[in-house]
């Protein structure tokens, strides 16, 4: 039997138990009925987040001037929704066109080897950020339209130099929420080392299960929970050491982003996979077990190649088996390592440098819109 469960069940309902445990323990002080039924339903954020506080919203309805049109507030909200719509329909629907042939023919049996592996595993890790972060900017810019805040849910998390760093980072509303109601009630790091790794391994743990009663997204959880043992317990050495006051140099961060970013990469193989066997084969496959030919794409466009080595033909998933799907798959792996490692984070951008980059996308948005195949659904709507 299918159940059917309403749209972002998942997201309203953390909300409302971060309220009810508030109102509980008596933190909470808004108990207006018309505020709590507009902070329940205000649907910039209802499907796919953030995950709002209600100390951070229930105020703002106190405010006249959240009632009154604003063109400043109007058209700064504008720009923060449509450059969020840029992320989505040009960066994060490019790329799942890429990643999604490569994981469906995998979840069927086939072995990729060690290009399509990374080629596909890099290409969903930018497409569910952009896809995600997308959103979260577009229900802040839709929020912001109404003279609303709400909190900023992405901070270059891939730029990261390690995994605490990176969780303070990604989904930051989540975070703050497995933070503040699940880890500290268990005990946080009050008990004793053992207990404070238990502690993280059931938050993680927990995480993986807000995506849904999967396995793979167990897997998820628990390898984060992991990578955040290790994090801490390294941190433990390297303060025994006596370097605890001194800063990580370029060649640490460097070293610590890297180390990162390929350990959420690696993840994220689990969270996108459709079962154990898919995932391991996917990770065989970024270990070179299945061989590393050169994609007869590259050796087309770079025909020098031919003396190095003979070219295979494999699964299409390197650009869909052409030279130009080759050549626009290489592209937006390259733009999007540009844009999430080099360019300016949104949110700290200033509203005059919004404004130059809003022509350039909307003619993006435009051409991808009446040209390419369309805009896909959210990835986090599924949760």
């Amino acid at each position: 039997t299918e159940i059917i469960l309403p749209l972002a069940i998942s997201f309203f309902t953390l909300q409302q138990i971060a309220y009810l445990v508030d109102t509980y323990s008596g933190i909470a002080d808004e108990h207006s009925f018309l505020h709590y039924a507009l902070f329940v339903t205000f649907f910039p954020q209802l499907i796919a987040g953030p995950i709002v506080h209600h100390g951070e919203i229930l105020p703002q309805f106190r405010r006249v001037e959240a009632f009154r049109f604003s063109s400043e507030a109007f058209s700064a909200g504008l720009t923060i929704f449509l450059l969020g719509v840029f992320k989505k329909v040009v960066l994060a629907d490019s790329l799942g066109a890429y990643a999604t042939p490569t994981f469906s023919a995998v979840a069927l049996g086939a072995t990729p080897d060690f290009y399509s592996a990374w080629s596909a595993t890099l290409a969903f890790s930018f497409e569910i950020y952009f896809d995600f972060s997308a959103y979260s900017d577009m229900a802040i810019g839709l929020a912001r339209m109404f003279s609303i805040r709400l909190p900023m849910n992405f901070d270059s998390p891939y730029r990261a130099t390690n995994i605490i760093d990176f969780w303070r980072r990604w989904h930051i509303t989540l975070s703050r929420f497995l933070r503040d109601y699940v880890y500290i009630p268990l005990g946080g790091n009050r008990r004793g080392p053992v207990r404070r790794f238990a502690n993280l391994s059931a938050t993680m743990l927990i995480g993986g299960l807000w995506h849904g009663a999967a396995w793979m997204f167990v897997i998820w959880g628990g390898l984060h929970g992991l990578y955040l043992i290790v994090n801490h317990a390294w941190r433990h050495v390297w303060r025994g050491r006596g370097d605890r006051d001194r800063p990580p140099g370029l060649v640490d961060r460097v070293m610590g982003g890297g180390l990162t970013f390929v350990a959420v990469t690696v993840a994220w193989v689990f969270f996108r996979s459709a079962d154990v066997a898919s995932a391991i084969r996917m990770l065989e496959g970024m270990l070179g077990f299945n061989g590393a030919p050169l994609p007869a794409q590259l050796v087309e466009l770079l025909p020098f190649l031919h003396w190095i080595a003979m070219p295979q033909t494999v699964i299409p998933l390197l650009g869909g088996g052409t030279v130009i799907g080759f050549a626009v798959l290489c592209g937006l792996l390259a733009l999007s390592f540009i844009v999430v490692f080099c360019a300016p984070n949104l949110h700290r951008m200033s509203q005059t440098a919004r404004l130059v980059l809003l022509i350039p996308t909307v003619g993006f948005v435009l051409h991808k819109v009446g040209f390419g195949s369309g805009a896909s659904e959210f990835i986090y709507f599924r949760f």
